[in-house]
């Protein structure tokens, strides 16, 4: 199987460079692990997909059983970083971090950690232990091994040590306090981000083409995309309704199950309320991605200096 998508080279594993990778990569991603889209997290504030682990037998364990998708780092992630982290607070109240706050960290840690490079990718985990993905001996004892077989080589693969070496070199907890830090410029960032390239790609739309049924689809799922990964936006004050409820009324305006009478009018005004809405977020947001340039670079300089002193 090749790369999962996301993480490519020469791309950040913070914030998607376009909404729409997000989308068709989460989809990609199921489809090549076979791991349920339920158990896959999907955001624009990271450019990858990330398989929610599974709890078992009090351990965790990668969701998916196809020996192909082993070679990657994703599928063999400690419990501190395939899990959101939980502590109590100073009353004794547990806490947790939120699903974003997770995957800002992982993708920091992973980073770090040198098993993601921009400049050379993934790196191959089988590969470090002496076996090839691309080999059917291998599929096959991947296999064995997911049914339940002993395998020495594959019982003692660890990447704990890999996230531990960043921390020593930069202190216990680094990640946790550089997302609490940065967390608000990044999430600010990928909701600009997404408003930004659908307003793009909306804007490549034919709307009078869209009552053709199958062309309808095009608005759909930009509808569906906005809805989902624009749900947390917060709504202005000044606003009639809330965001979340404003997208999410959208697709259905134009359902694809209607019949190919759905007026032009209906589509038009589908078409430029999905695209007034973005707009709005859009210019919100404006000043997010800039702001965070610099936060950015500061960021990258300092995991180039972890990574740098973990490969000596």
């Amino acid at each position: 199987m090749d790369a999962p998508e996301g993480g490519q080279q020469d791309e950040s594993l913070l914030v998607t460079a376009h909404v729409s990778d997000t989308f068709r990569r989460c989809q990609q991603y199921a489809l090549d692990t076979g791991i349920p889209a339920d158990r896959i997290f999907s955001d624009p504030i990271v450019s990858i997909p990330l398989p929610i682990y599974e709890e078992a037998d009090d351990r965790v364990v990668f969701g998916s059983t196809r020996p192909e998708a082993f070679w990657h780092p994703l599928a063999w992630l400690p419990e501190a970083q395939a899990m959101p982290a939980t502590w109590l607070d100073e009353d004794g109240a547990p806490e947790s971090e939120s699903d974003q706050e997770w995957a800002m960290r992982l993708a920091l840690e992973l980073a770090a950690s040198g098993l993601y490079d921009p400049s050379r990718g993934w790196v191959d985990i089988l590969a470090l232990h002496g076996l090839d993905i691309a080999t059917p001996a291998v599929i096959e004892r991947i296999t064995r091994w997911l049914t339940g077989a002993a395998d020495p080589t594959l019982d003692a693969i660890d990447l704990t040590p890999y996230f531990a070496a960043t921390d020593t070199l930069y202190g216990r907890g680094w990640a946790h306090i550089r997302v609490e830090g940065t967390f608000f410029a990044y999430r600010s960032a990928a909701w600009a981000v997404t408003a930004r390239t659908l307003i793009e790609e909306l804007r490549t739309v034919n709307v009078e083409a869209l009552r053709d049924p199958d062309a309808r689809e095009v608005l759909v799922t930009i509808g569906a995309i906005a809805a989902t990964y624009l749900d947390g936006v917060p709504t202005p004050d000044s606003a009639d309704d809330d965001y979340p409820d404003r997208l999410s009324a959208i697709p259905s305006t134009v359902d694809l199950d209607a019949d190919g009478d759905v007026s032009a009018d209906t589509i038009r005004d589908a078409d430029m309320g999905l695209l007034r809405i973005l707009d709005e977020i859009a210019a919100d947001y404006g000043d997010a991605e800039t702001d965070l340039a610099s936060a950015e670079a500061d960021a990258i300089k300092q995991l180039e200096k972890i990574t740098q002193g973990a490969a000596s």
